[in-house]
């Protein structure tokens, strides 16, 4: 199951991510968070397409 590519219908919204060993859903857009729901992966997403994720990995560079 590493690795294998599955669609993901969450409430009507459809994206592809990877399933890595354990079972997880890869975040196709930064490849580094991981998910046990397709709930969480299409709420990372969509803090993507907001900006938050962007914008917290900047002040957290700032504040380090």
């Amino acid at each position: 199951m590493g690795g294998d590519v599955v669609v993901v219908d969450y409430e009507g919204s459809i994206v592809y991510a990877k399933v890595n060993k354990d079972g997880l859903y890869v975040c196709p857009l930064c490849e580094v968070a991981l998910f046990q729901s397709p709930r969480d992966l299409m709420l990372h997403i969509m803090a993507h397409a907001k900006g938050y994720t962007e914008k917290l990995a900047k002040i957290k560079k700032e504040v380090e």
